[in-house]
C-alpha cells in the first residue's frame, strides 16, 4: 500500500467477511451493502484475503491499513468507526482501571476493575469519557471510563505483527575535545590565585584578643541615694464609681452594683453600703455565692480538726496496744444519734452466721399470738441463728 496517500493502521473487530460485501453480524447495525469500487478498496479486500486465505465467513480480530476519510468511501469510514476498539494498557499495578457506571465522576464505580490487557469497543465518547463493551478480557462488560491517547501504540503493534523491528539508537554520551579538556585546565588552575598582588591566604598576622572592659555606671551622691531610701509612694485613690444614670426626665435612677442595670420599684441593700442598690436576682446570686463560700470553709474547719485529733488518738489505735487475748471489756453508753448507734445483740448473732454459715443472717417478723394474726404485734425472729446458738 502506498504510505504517500497518509494511510495509518488502525485496529478493528471484524465479526464476518463476505466476498465484495462487508457486514456485521444480524445483532448488530448491518452497513450498507456496496462492493468495492476504487482502486484502494480492491487492495484492502486483496489484503483481507491474503491475510484470512479465504474469503468466506471469518471470525476474529484483523489489523485494516486504512487512508484518512478524505480517501475512504463510506463502507470502510463506517467500518472503522464501528469495529474501532482499544486495548487497556493501564492499571497495571492496582490490577486494571476503575469502572463507572456513568460519564459523570459522581456516578457509582462497578464492583470490578478493567483488567490490563483487555479489548474493548467503543460505544460513545463525551467529554473524554469512553463508553464501552467488553469484547475480550477480565471486567465489567459495558461502563464508562477515562479515554487516554497513546502516541505511536498502534503503529508498534503493527511493526510486531509484521515481524520487522526499528533499531533505536541509544544516545552515547559525548566525549569532551582536546580543546575543551585544555579550557578547563586553564580554569581550574585559577582557582585561589590572587591578582592583586598580595597574599592573603597565607598571612602570618593575627587578629588581637577580645578584652572585654567592665561597664561603667553611674555615680550617684548620698543626697540622692537617701532621697530615693526615704521616699513613701501615696496611696492613690480609687475613683468612686457612678452608680446612678440620667433618664429622658432628667431623674437620677441607681443602678445595680452587680449589672449595672437600671433598678426598679424593688430593690435590696448592696454589700457596699447603705446608697447601693441590687436586683433582686442578683442579691440571690450573691447570697448563694456566699452560702457556697460558709460551706467551703466550714468543710476545711471540719477537715482540719479531724486531722488533729486523728494525730492525737493515732497512738491509741493501734495493733500493737490490743490485748493479745481474745477477750476485750465492753461497756454501753448512751448514744445521742440512734442512727450511730450499733445493736449488740444483732452484731453478737451476726458473727456467729459469718463464722459457721460464711453469710449474711436471716430474720424474719412473726406475730406474737399466733391464734389473733390480724390483733397481735409482730416480733423480730432469728431462727436460723436459734438453731446455731
Amino acid at each position: 500500500m502506498d504510505p504517500e496517500l497518509g494511510w495509518k493502521t488502525v485496529h478493528a473487530e471484524v465479526w464476518r467477511i463476505i466476498k465484495e460485501d462487508l457486514k456485521r453480524d444480524k445483532d448488530a447495525r448491518e452497513l450498507p451493502e456496496l462492493a468495492p469500487a476504487s482502486d484502494l478498496e480492491r487492495q484492502l479486500q486483496r489484503f483481507l484475503d491474503e491475510v484470512n486465505g479465504t474469503t468466506g465467513h471469518v471470525l476474529g480480530t484483523l489489523l485494516f491499513a486504512l487512508s484518512p476519510p478524505t480517501h475512504m468511501s463510506y463502507p470502510f469510514r463506517a467500518l472503522a468507526h464501528v469495529f474501532a476498539s482499544c486495548s487497556v494498557v493501564g492499571g497495571a499495578g492496582h490490577g486494571g482501571v476503575l469502572v463507572r457506571s456513568g460519564p459523570a465522576l459522581s456516578d457509582e464505580l462497578c464492583e470490578t476493575r478493567l483488567a490490563t490487557g483487555a479489548v474493548v469497543k467503543e460505544v460513545e465518547t463525551t467529554d473524554g469519557r469512553l463508553c464501552y463493551e467488553l469484547v475480550r478480557g477480565d471486567g465489567p462488560a459495558m461502563g464508562w471510563d477515562l479515554l487516554v491517547k497513546a502516541q505511536n501504540t498502534l503503529e508498534e503493534d503493527m511493526l510486531n505483527r509484521s515481524g520487522e523491528s526499528t533499531p533505536v539508537m541509544a544516545g552515547a554520551e559525548k566525549e569532551p575535545t582536546e580543546d575543551e579538556r585544555e579550557a578547563f585546565r586553564q580554569y581550574t588552575e585559577k582557582f585561589g590565585e590572587c591578582r592583586d598582588g598580595s597574599n592573603p591566604g597565607y598571612s602570618r598576622k593575627a587578629f588581637p584578643w577580645f578584652t572585654g572592659k567592665p561597664p561603667q555606671g553611674e555615680k550617684l551622691s548620698a543626697e540622692s541615694l537617701q532621697a530615693a531610701l526615704s521616699y513613701r509612694p501615696t496611696k492613690k485613690r480609687l475613683a468612686k464609681v457612678n452608680l446612678t444614670e440620667v433618664d429622658s426626665d432628667r431623674e437620677e435612677i441607681p443602678l445595680c452594683t452587680r449589672c449595672s442595670l437600671p433598678v426598679g420599684e424593688f430593690a435590696y441593700q448592696g454589700r457596699e453600703g447603705k446608697d447601693t442598690c441590687v436586683h433582686t436576682e442578683c442579691m440571690a446570686q450573691v447570697l448563694m455565692k456566699e452560702a457556697q463560700r460558709e460551706e467551703e470553709h466550714r468543710t476545711t474547719r471540719e477537715n482540719n480538726k479531724k486531722l488533729k485529733n486523728r494525730r492525737v488518738l493515732d497512738e491509741a489505735s493501734k495493733t500493737v496496744r490490743v490485748a493479745a487475748t481474745s477477750r476485750c471489756p465492753v461497756r454501753q453508753e448512751w448514744e445521742l444519734e440512734p442512727s450511730a448507734s450499733v445493736n449488740l445483740e444483732y452484731l453478737l448473732l451476726a458473727l456467729k452466721v459469718r463464722k459457721s454459715a460464711s453469710r449474711e443472717p436471716l430474720f424474719s417478723l412473726d406475730p406474737i399470738d399466733p391464734k389473733n394474726l390480724e390483733n397481735s404485734p409482730q416480733k423480730k425472729a432469728a431462727e436460723c441463728l436459734l438453731s446455731l446458738v
